[in-house]
């Protein structure tokens, strides 16, 4: 549903339609907000109206460029078996459309990507337009390549190897993201140790020892919430980047 989604949004909506949409979106929250709260809050409505209208507005003009990234990863990391696995069938003398379109098949995401390369093919697009147009509006050098490769052989015939030899290139690529990955989950673990030990550890010292020397006053229930509320909420987050930067080969399994 993410993909289908974010094919949507790019495909037939676009980037500035979306926009202009969440702007309208915006506005009738904010009254919508306002009618809800004013009762309660009074004056306060106001702002508070403001607030979740604008938390849930960057929410949505964030929300598309997580799934596109999440999209492009899912078709980088397939992409390498797809190319592959159509240099076999055209060695074999398949048809060329039938070949991509069997193919596709086998990767959800890449199937997105072709089945809208064949649609628009099929109404009776330049078969050369469709490519550049999906070249156009997917940012992914590593797509961009293998369309280009595919079309040289739509327009010159198949040459051996050329598909598997670029597949071969992309599983390297991905290979040297997860060592440079893994070289960085070292400093990430450190840093891990120091938000969810050491810096809770500190606190409670400095708030131990500063109650007695120069008069920290802290409550209770304001412990309470830090340990069991604002620390973990620190955790949760720096979590969610660690694997927010992880490959996406990395996080599903082929």
């Amino acid at each position: 549903m993410k993909e289908l989604f974010y094919v949507s949004l790019f495909f037939n909506k676009g980037e500035k339609e979306y926009r202009k949409l969440m702007f309208k979106s915006l506005i009738i929250g904010y009254f919508v907000f306002l009618a809800f709260l004013f009762p309660f809050f009074s004056v306060y409505a106001l702002v508070y109206s403001a607030f979740f209208s604008l938390c849930i507005y960057a929410f949505c003009l964030v929300l598309p460029y997580l799934l596109k990234k999440h999209f492009i990863g899912n078709l980088e990391k397939d992409l390498p078996y797809f190319l592959m696995d159509l240099d076999i069938s055209l060695f074999l003398n398949s048809d060329f459309l039938d070949s991509i379109k069997v193919n596709s098949r086998k990767y959800k995401t890449i199937n997105i990507v072709f089945e809208k390369l064949l649609f628009n093919y099929l109404k009776g697009s330049n078969l050369q337009d469709s490519f550049f147009k999906i070249a156009e509006r997917i940012n992914s050098v590593p797509l961009k390549r293998s369309l280009s490769q595919i079309m040289v052989l739509y327009e010159s015939g198949y040459k051996d190897n050329i598909l598997t030899t670029l597949a071969q290139e992309l599983l390297n690529k991905q290979k040297l993201e997860a060592k440079g990955y893994s070289s960085k989950l070292v400093m990430y673990s450190l840093f891990f140790i120091a938000a969810t030990a050491i810096l809770p550890s500190l606190y409670l010292m400095f708030v131990t020892v500063g109650s007695t020397i120069i008069q920290v006053n802290i409550t209770p229930t304001q412990l309470m919430i830090l340990f069991f509320a604002v620390f973990p909420l620190i955790d949760i987050v720096y979590i969610s980047f660690v694997v927010y930067q992880m490959p996406y080969h990395l996080k599903e399994g082929r």
